[in-house]
């Protein structure tokens, strides 16, 4: 059981001890021949692989790369400046914290997931970065403190340490 011969053939013979069972005459030969198995379906191509995780600019990866958060956060960030963060998993983003300055097109001080800004305090809860990249703009005129976006789970933080 389980053992194919190569040329794809079995042969058997009888020695006619048993007449009449498989072969009527002593030394007739039977061979059982089939197809050679198709080849299996090549698998599925991978999905598209981002760019290792990485970053432009002073926008830090914390907790061991399953976050990003603005300069200087929790303190505020600072005037003019511009980040990118690449390779971030397809995954909904956790907003652990946004506090960034406000205004109706979110033209000033903004993250932007997508294409689309994120101002004030309503940050890209849940989104998923398509492309895999995340970028950071802040103006010449507001700062606040800031914020902390993850893309994975973090260990559990014990209060007073």
């Amino acid at each position: 059981q389980g053992v194919v011969p190569e040329d794809g053939v079995i042969e058997w013979k009888s020695d006619g001890t048993f007449p009449g069972v498989g072969s009527e005459r002593p030394g007739s030969v039977w061979k059982v021949c089939w197809a050679a198995p198709s080849p299996s379906a090549p698998p599925p191509p991978a999905p598209p692989a981002f760019p290792p995780l990485s970053g432009t600019g002073p926008c830090p990866l914390t907790d061991g790369g399953a976050c990003a958060t603005s300069p200087n956060y929790p303190g505020d960030y600072g005037l003019g400046q511009d980040c990118t963060i690449n390779g971030v998993p397809m995954v909904g983003l956790e907003v652990v914290a946004f506090d960034v300055e406000l205004d109706s097109l979110c033209d000033y001080d903004y993250l932007t997931v997508n294409g689309v800004k994120y101002c004030g305090t309503s940050g890209p809860q849940g989104v998923v970065p398509e492309d895999g990249v995340i970028e950071w703009t802040s103006d010449d005129g507001v700062v606040r403190s800031g914020w902390k976006v993850c893309w994975a789970p973090r260990p559990p933080t014990v209060a007073g340490r």
